[in-house]
């Protein structure tokens, strides 16, 4: 399964999930729930959730030339990223209150940092 694929089913799963016409935003405490859990259901909502977030990362360096928050290596897994989110969130506790998203990117940021510039 490609990383796209993952991302729509994350987003499909999201949408399914809330209510009608509800705004609904993940905290970093149940995203960091969902990417620990041994339930297959639970890590595809993470799996896509983090490919979203990667995907959008690069859409937007690629097509807007934003400077990159955080450059993952070639070869990275979603098992990869889950486990960058669940290290993450032990040794932040206090900061899951933030939406899931500032959590990843932050997260991300720490696990893979970009060269700095020459």
């Amino acid at each position: 399964m490609t990383y796209r694929n993952i991302a729509a089913m994350g987003f499909v799963l999201a949408f399914a999930t809330s209510g009608a016409g509800a705004v609904s935003f993940q905290t970093g405490t149940e995203l960091v729930a969902e990417c620990a859990s041994d339930k297959v259901t639970e890590q595809s909502f993470c799996n896509g959730f983090l490919a979203g977030m990667a995907e959008a990362h690069d859409l937007y360096r690629n097509w807007y030339g934003m400077k990159p928050a955080w450059c993952m290596p070639p070869g990275v897994t979603t098992a990869d990223m889950r486990k960058s989110i669940t290290a993450y969130g032990t040794r932040h506790q206090a900061e899951l209150i933030q939406p899931a998203g500032a959590i990843a990117a932050t997260a991300f940021t720490e696990t893979y940092p970009c060269a700095p510039a020459p």
